[in-house]
């Protein structure tokens, strides 16, 4: 059973200033504070070290009840840790890291789904929001074109991007305001 870190525990790692430094294999938690090597860990091989971010990576309680709940209020299951990526790279990271330590990730948009679909227990949660890129809008033949967006860029500032070039998207959601990605990670 995974290791659940404690109010207390979070609290002195806040009061002391220290972030989430390493991920322990053999406990399955989420450390914080400085890396000691598992009493259990005959290799010497100590705690399995979190890949160098751009972004951050969260474990504060704040943080992982914010991202156990989504727009139906239904289901709520409470993630070890958030990231909020400072680039791609970063969700590459932590999905290798992830994959690695057979830890489950979850993508998060807006948190507009209505049935957990963007909550992962114990596992890890990325939020998209900050990928919110718009790459230039490329026009081609007969009212055609093109245009890249990041995961976290929502429609409304999609069709703003594209209806200057006279183009719009080909489908639409109801609601303009959700993430391009969460759009397409849930459905």
């Amino acid at each position: 059973m995974p290791h659940q870190p404690t109010r207390r525990t979070v609290l002195h790692s806040m009061a002391a200033g220290v972030g989430v430094i390493a991920f322990d294999p053999l406990a399955r938690s989420w450390v914080a504070g400085p890396a000691r090597p598992h009493p259990a860990d005959t290799a010497g091989n100590g705690l399995a070290g979190v890949p160098e971010l751009d972004g951050t990576l969260l474990t504060d309680p704040a943080s992982l009840a914010a991202d156990a709940d989504d727009f139906g209020h239904f289901v709520h299951r409470l993630p070890a840790a958030v990231l909020r990526p400072g680039s791609v790279a970063d969700i590459v990271a932590m999905v290798r890291f992830c994959n690695t330590h057979h830890i489950q990730v979850a993508a998060r948009g807006q948190g507009h789904g209505t049935n957990g679909q963007a909550q992962v227990a114990d596992g890890l949660v990325i939020e998209t929001a900050p990928l919110n890129t718009i790459g230039p809008v490329r026009t081609g033949a007969a009212g055609t074109g093109t245009v890249s967006v990041g995961a976290g860029a929502v429609w409304s500032a999609v069709v703003q991007a594209t209806l200057v070039h006279g183009l719009t998207p080909p489908v639409f959601t109801d609601y303009l305001e959700l993430s391009v990605g969460g759009t397409l990670s849930v459905g």
